[in-house]
């Protein structure tokens, strides 16, 4: 596939996956779920590719080379506190999987939206019915404000979603099921 070439290749650096594995991604359950969520990164590029819209790693993209230098550090350090968010999430709450966001810069802060993933609906519902809901808000708010992007209500900002719901309302296609997230 020439878009992972080494030269091409891109992520949502909010997750943990090496890029680099290529053909040889080791076997266990979590290595494989890792796989699993670099592939749906990858079908998520396209999508914004074809689709002009900022991702979360889009350096190298024509997005990015359009954007204002200060949005593109800005945008560099909501990777850097979104990544942080991510792995201590994956690391602490169950079924988390991993996160996005959508945010227009020319309305920032007010327009980041970040859509965390979770495996399946149980364990969303496992989350919000216990304090671990208001500890991913705090996560991602600690992580933001560590990097100098402060939100009055973090809570506005984040929307949960399941692999699960993706899987049966949209046969995996993120891509389509995004469109009707930030609307």
């Amino acid at each position: 596939m020439n878009e992972l070439s080494p030269k091409n290749k891109h992520s949502f650096q909010v997750l943990r996956t090496d890029r680099d594995y290529g053909e040889n991604w080791p076997s266990n359950k979590h290595q494989q779920t890792q796989r699993h969520s670099y592939l749906v990164r990858m079908q998520l590029f396209q999508w914004y590719n074809q689709h002009s819209i900022t991702s979360i790693d889009n350096q190298d993209n024509s997005v990015a080379n359009s954007m204002k230098k200060s949005d593109k550090k800005t945008e560099n350090l909501l990777i850097k506190a979104l990544k942080n968010s991510c792995e201590t999430a994956q690391d602490n709450i169950e079924g988390f999987q991993w996160l996005t966001h959508f945010v227009s810069f020319s309305n920032f802060p007010k327009s980041l939206l970040i859509v965390c993933i979770f495996d399946t609906n149980e364990n969303r519902a496992k989350m919000t019915a216990s304090n671990k809901q208001l500890y991913l808000h705090s996560i991602i708010e600690e992580k933001l404000s560590a990097v100098g992007i402060h939100l009055k209500d973090i809570q506005a900002h984040l929307k949960l979603d399941t692999e699960e719901d993706c899987s049966i309302e949209n046969n995996g296609k993120w891509n389509e099921r995004f469109k009707t997230i930030k609307d």
